[in-house]
């Protein structure tokens, strides 16, 4: 089974363009964009940083995100999908992805959810973020980094 992480994003902020651009300062090249009826897919970079990215249009979903953590459903319009490469260094392979995540969302204030294979991990709203170390995700040294200057709370249950 491949590991996927999910950015949900509130609000269509995200570009082809802002994410390519981020790719390119990070130094990467994405010569293979394949256009797909809601998105792209960036297939070019599999094996060089271990996996593959998706930007999709979610806006015409019926449905948000039911999540024992949130109040109301989360309503997205935009996902930013990573599926990881099984043959690909699991470890190092989030940590490029934190890096292209982390600092698109320097460069937007939409409020998100990343999830791993449907566990909701990050949790930004208004600004503020939260976390699920339920099962001690985040304890790894090299995915705290990414949050470790970050003002967190930790995500809870609704009651």
């Amino acid at each position: 089974m491949a590991t996927e992480y999910s950015l949900k994003m509130e609000d269509e902020t995200l570009t082809k363009e802002i994410l390519i651009n981020e790719m390119e300062i990070l130094g990467y090249n994405c010569k293979e964009i394949i256009t797909l009826q809601k998105g792209i897919q960036i297939a070019d970079l599999f094996n060089e940083i271990g996996f593959y990215i998706f930007l999709m249009d979610t806006s015409d979903s019926l449905f948000g995100w039911e999540s024992e953590f949130l109040e109301n459903d989360f309503k997205n319009k935009q996902g930013l999908v990573f599926r990881l490469n099984n043959d690909y260094d699991t470890e190092k392979a989030v940590v490029n992805m934190f890096a292209i995540i982390f600092n698109l969302l320097n460069r937007t204030n939409t409020n998100v959810l990343l999830l791993l294979n449907d566990v909701e991990i990050l949790y930004r709203e208004n600004g503020d973020f939260y976390i699920n170390n339920k099962f001690g995700y985040w304890d790894n040294e090299s995915y705290h980094r990414f949050i470790e200057k970050l003002n967190y709370k930790t995500l809870k249950p609704v009651e």
